[in-house]
C-alpha cells in the first residue's frame, strides 16, 4: 500500500524536535507543544501550525519506477510544507514576552543547528521562510486571536507515494524486418 502519511509524519516529527530541543529547561513538559492552530491553542506553550502546503516542483518525475517483481510504480510526489510556529507563556505578564522571546530564540538555534532530518528514508530540509510583515499580518488572520510574533519554517521535499502501479511485459522476443531501399 502506498505511504500518504508523509505530511501528518513530517508534522510529528517537527514536534518531537521541538520536544528535544524545549523540554524541560523552557517548556515544562512535551504535552505543552502542539501541532494546533493559534485559534485553537489551550494550555500550549509552543503551537506548530501547518498553513499551506505546495509542490516541490524540483523533484517532480514522470519516470516509472521498476519494481523489483516486474511490475512499475508512479513516481511519488514530493511537497513543500510551510509551517508558523508560535510560543505561549504562561505566568506574570510582565516575564511573558521575555520567556516567548527565549522559546523562539532556542527554536531558532535548534533549526539552524539541525537544518536536515530523516523521515522514511528520505532527507528532509529544514529552512527559515523569509516572508514580509505584511505577509505575515495576512496569515495571521484568525478571529478574536491577538497577533503574537511567531517564526516561519518551510520543510522539503516531503514525499506522498502514488498508489497507481502497472504490470508490465517483458520483451521475451525480438523480429525485425530490414527492407532494402533504392537510392534513386
Amino acid at each position: 500500500m502506498a505511504v500518504f502519511t508523509g505530511i501528518a509524519s513530517a508534522s510529528e516529527k517537527l514536534q518531537k524536535m521541538m520536544q528535544e530541543a524545549l523540554v524541560p529547561n523552557l517548556v515544562a513538559s512535551a504535552g505543552r507543544i502542539a501541532l494546533c492552530s493559534p485559534s485553537d491553542e489551550e494550555d500550549v506553550a509552543l503551537g506548530i501550525f501547518l498553513y499551506d502546503i505546495q509542490e516541490y516542483v524540483h523533484m517532480r518525475s514522470h519516470t516509472m519506477i521498476d519494481l523489483p517483481d516486474g511490475r512499475q510504480m508512479k513516481p511519488p510526489m514530493y511537497l513543500t510544507l510551510y509551517y508558523m510556529i508560535t510560543a505561549y507563556a504562561a505566568g506574570d505578564l510582565r516575564f511573558r514576552t521575555t520567556q516567548e522571546e527565549r522559546i523562539l530564540g532556542r527554536v531558532i538555534q535548534y533549526f539552524y543547528d539541525h537544518p536536515v532530518f530523516e523521515l522514511g528514508g528520505e532527507k528532509i530540509q529544514v529552512q527559515m521562510e523569509p516572508i514580509s510583515t505584511e505577509d505575515k499580518l495576512k496569515l495571521w488572520s484568525f478571529p478574536n486571536v491577538s497577533y503574537k510574533t511567531s517564526v516561519y519554517y518551510k520543510i522539503s521535499p516531503v514525499p506522498v507515494e502514488s498508489e497507481v502501479v502497472n504490470v508490465v511485459d517483458k520483451v521475451t522476443e525480438v523480429k525485425m524486418r530490414v527492407r532494402g531501399w533504392k537510392k534513386n
